[in-house]
């Protein structure tokens, strides 16, 4: 899985482009990731493995083209691409099935962290839904997942989280309100002028991580200030 580096000296994290998460995350690649889950998978007794299938319509599920899940309010079957692929690069992708199984989808993403015990020194944090962090992540919390992979969840998650920009309806550049560790789909960053007040890059945006029209298809992304 390829990342693209955002080349500047204060931002050194890189993200996953749409396209390569495409590429990489396919019903195809998902039918051998979870054939080699299952193969890994100790046997419970009463239970039997999975036929295979059963595997291409889990890897079916996972790509967001089965109609098993409920649909998004869009219509659209939920996805487990993002998902899969942060797994992956934490080495626990014999979890996804937890995540299918409660529904823990992309749109879910970011998972934020919420401290255990509030009002301690304690930093013990558990990782919950933005829009449920009252109750716990039970694909997450109900296996004890140590701090230090859910760590690794958190911190790995971003980069599949790369925004797209778009113009809004007037055609205007819209104002955006990120997360502090969103990591943003530039791929070039120019200081062109600095004030007391702060400083303005000139950036180039990634091809697959902007909408804007009356640009040609090219490799190289279009510069924005």
């Amino acid at each position: 899985m390829v990342g693209v580096s955002p080349k500047h000296p204060d931002h050194k994290r890189s993200f996953i482009p749409t396209s390569e998460l495409s590429r990489i995350i396919n019903v195809e690649s998902v039918v051998e990731i979870l054939r080699a889950c299952e193969k890994s998978r100790v046997r419970v007794p009463g239970t039997s493995f999975r036929t295979s299938e059963e595997i291409e319509s889990d890897a079916r599920r996972v790509c967001g083209i089965s109609e098993q899940d409920r649909p998004r309010s869009d219509g659209e079957p939920k996805s487990y691409r993002k998902i899969l692929a942060v797994l992956l690069l934490i080495e626990r992708e014999n979890r996804i099935d937890h995540f299918v199984q409660e529904g823990v989808s992309d749109d879910d993403l970011p998972l934020i962290k919420v401290k255990e015990q509030p009002g301690t020194q304690r930093e013990s944090f558990s990782l919950r839904r933005g829009h449920a962090s009252d109750s716990p992540v039970r694909c997450i919390n109900g296996y004890k997942w140590s701090e230090k992979t859910q760590a690794d969840f958190y911190k790995t998650q971003w980069k599949m989280l790369a925004p797209t920009f778009t113009l809004d309806r007037r055609g205007k550049v819209q104002h955006y309100c990120f997360f502090d560790d969103l990591i943003l789909p530039f791929t070039s960053w120019k200081l062109v002028a600095a004030s007391g007040m702060g400083r303005v890059y000139k950036t180039e945006i990634h091809q697959d991580h902007h909408t804007f029209p009356n640009v040609s298809v090219s490799r190289t992304p279009r510069p924005v200030v």
